[in-house]
This record gives structure tokens, sequence and C-alpha cells, in this order.
């Protein structure tokens, strides 16, 4: 027998019958253990499963809350690109009938300026038939009037024709003041009236004019207030005597 085994029966031997060991120290060995059943919930897991379907329909409705906030952004947004298109297309319209206009007047100013030889050339034509008309109605002759009286119906004629064209014929009073925006000064009639300065004195050849402009402009001689003859021979009179009358300065 060793030495270890000897000990420990002797060991043995010496404790007390009586004595038990600590309970601390017992250990169970077939200790039956009661268990709580694992299918009822408990009251962390019941909460939890309340607050998690209302923390999701909170989640659902802010979401829903947030797209629609982002629907009310895309619709300001397709208002304010809707209200930039019309602008936009009355900003083009109005373009557009701009150019129109200006299209209509370019081809009016090039119609115009197409048909104004055509103008003058007729109204040449009428100076010309009223002095010829003019002419043969100073003669004695029955046959030169009736003559007259053709050419006088040739510058109608022509009238009519201008006037159909939108020219017609403007004249001027004897008498009447002188505008030098719808008249020219041909030459000058001397006169004693002061009442008559700058006024016509006769009609040389009739205007003629459109809505817009003036054709050809009215051409007619011009009163001129002058002091008489008698008057101005008078002081010229008068003049030359002081010239040679001597002074007294000079005693000569």
């Amino acid at each position: 027998m060793s030495v270890d085994e000897t000990s420990t029966g002797l060991a043995e031997q010496n404790e007390p019958e009586g004595e038990q060991p600590p309970a601390s120290e017992i250990t169970p060995t077939n200790s039956v253990v009661s268990e709580e059943p694992t299918d009822v919930p408990s009251v962390e897991q019941v909460v939890t499963a309340e607050v998690v379907p209302n923390q999701q329909v909170e989640a659902a409705t802010d979401q829903h809350n947030e797209g629609i906030q982002i629907l009310s952004q895309r619709v300001e947004q397709l208002a304010a690109l809707l209200e930039e298109a019309n602008v936009l297309s009355s900003d083009r319209e109005r373009i557009i009938d701009r150019l129109h206009q200006e299209n209509q007047q370019l081809r009016a100013g090039e119609i115009s300026q197409a048909v104004a030889p055509l103008f003058r050339d007729l109204i040449r034509l009428y100076d010309d038939l009223k002095q010829t008309g003019k002419r043969f109605e100073e003669r004695a002759d029955a046959d030169m009037k009736e003559i007259s009286r053709d050419f006088k119906s040739f510058c109608d004629a022509v009238e009519d024709v201008l006037y159909r064209h939108g020219v017609e014929r403007y004249e001027a009073l004897e008498g009447s003041p002188f505008n030098s925006k719808e008249q020219k000064a041909l030459g000058v009639v001397p006169t004693q009236n002061a009442g008559f300065d700058r006024a016509i004195a006769r009609v040389v050849r009739v205007g003629f004019r459109t809505d817009t402009k003036i054709i050809r402009i009215l051409e007619a001689e011009v009163f001129r207030f002058t002091r008489g003859a008698a008057l101005d021979e008078a002081t010229d009179n008068e003049k030359a005597v002081s010239a040679d009358q001597p002074t007294e300065e000079t005693g000569k």
C-alpha cells in the first residue's frame, strides 16, 4: 500500500460520523428543476408586438406625407413651367404679328415705290393737257373752245385714274396763307397791302398727295408786302438833298 492510500484511510477513520458537510458544499446530482412553459409570451414580447405595428403605421404615414409634399412640389413646378410656356407663346405670337405687319408695310412700300413713276408720268401728262387746253381757250375761234373742252376732259380722266390709285388733287385759294409744308413758292408778287403778305397770289400747279405723303407739292406765286414806288422815290430824293446840303461843322 502506498503512502497516499494510507493517509487517506486514516483521514476517513478520524472523521466523526454525525457531522454533515456544509450545505454550500452539497452538490445535488439528481435535483429536479421546474421550467416555465415556452409557449406563453412574456410582457416584453407583448409590448414589442404592440409597438412594432404602431411604428410601422407611423412610418407609412410619414412616407405618405412626404410623397404628398413631393407631388405638390412637382405640381407647382409644372404650373410654373406652364405659365412660362404661356408667356413665351404670347411673346412669340406678338413677334409674329409684328413681323407680319412689317412685312406688309415693306410690301406696301415696295409697291408704292414701283408705282410712283407711273404717278409722276400721269401728273406730267395732266399738266401738259391742262396747259394745252388753256392755250386753245384763249383763242377767239369757237372750234378752239371745243378743243379746250376736250383737253379739260382729258385732265379729268387722268385725275380719275390717279384717284382710283389713292392719289387726289389738292389746291389752294388765292389769298390764303402760304404753307411751306404743302406748298412751294415759285415767285414773289409785290403788294402794298400788308394783309396779303405771305399769301397765295396765284396757283401755278396744283398738288397731288395720298393719305400718308405728298406726291407732288403745290406750286404757287406768293404775295410779298413792299412800299409804294412814290414813297420810295420821295425817300430817295430826301436822302440826295441831305447829302448835298453842307453841315454846320464843316460849313461846306
